[in-house]
């Protein structure tokens, strides 16, 4: 039975991408800052006769970071799925700076953190796959109201295609999804006043079949609207 690893599986994509998983039975070890709603999804996923354990933590706070990894290290997963990100909505210097560094820790630095412990770390000898989740728009494209969010993007993306030039040893994914249709994009925000805005289980479905193919050289897959 494969192990695999999802964080920021309590809501948003996470959450879809956590259901469609479950049709594979594997063996999740799900992760995300709400236990309340991470127990309710581990609830559904016992009916399914999914292995599942969950772990609340806050990527933000270094403990909490220290904690999961040693946690990671007694799962061992076969795939680490990471699916954290976020940051504030507004014109950036109206924004504290304390949501900007929020932005750019969760969205880019634990995601840097993240690669480079499970790149480095002995005990994690069964793991074979690491996906981190981009941004179709916010990776290379202005993304107005979104700028610490977009920056933290464009970082991860040059992070995931610089260490895929190094040949890391792991298969090391890159998957952009469009903006979705949650409860994570402000009402008033473009994509969805302009009505590009996507349904996150049609998404999840995307990439839950991408991350079961083969590895075929192409690292980075953008969803389409297939």
């Amino acid at each position: 039975m494969e192990k695999i690893l999802v964080l920021g599986a309590s809501k948003g994509l996470g959450a879809s991408v956590v259901e469609e998983l479950a049709k594979h039975h594997p063996y999740l070890l799900i992760v995300g800052r709400n236990e309340i709603r991470l127990n309710s999804c581990a609830a559904k996923l016992a009916k399914a006769d999914v292995q599942t354990d969950i772990v609340a933590c806050d990527v933000f706070k270094s403990e909490d970071q220290k904690r999961l990894f040693e946690m990671i290290e007694d799962f061992k997963p076969d795939r680490i799925i990471n699916l954290i990100g976020g940051g504030p909505f507004g014109r950036f210097s109206e924004k504290e700076w304390k949501d900007h560094a929020w932005a750019f820790e969760v969205t880019f630095l634990f995601s840097a953190r993240l690669l480079h412990f499970a790149l480095g770390s002995e005990k994690l000898q069964s793991l074979k796959q690491i996906v981190f989740t981009g941004s179709s728009v916010a990776e290379n494209k202005a993304d107005p109201n979104a700028s610490s969010y977009s920056a933290a993007k464009h970082a991860l993306r040059g992070l995931v295609y610089s260490v895929n030039a190094e040949s890391p040893g792991v298969d090391l994914r890159l998957y952009s999804p469009p903006y979705m249709d949650t409860n994570l994009l402000p009402k008033n925000a473009w994509p969805r006043e302009s009505g590009q805005v996507c349904d996150p289980t049609v998404v999840a479905q995307h990439m839950v079949r991408w991350i079961f193919e083969p590895p075929s050289g192409k690292f980075h897959n953008t969803y389409n609207g297939e």
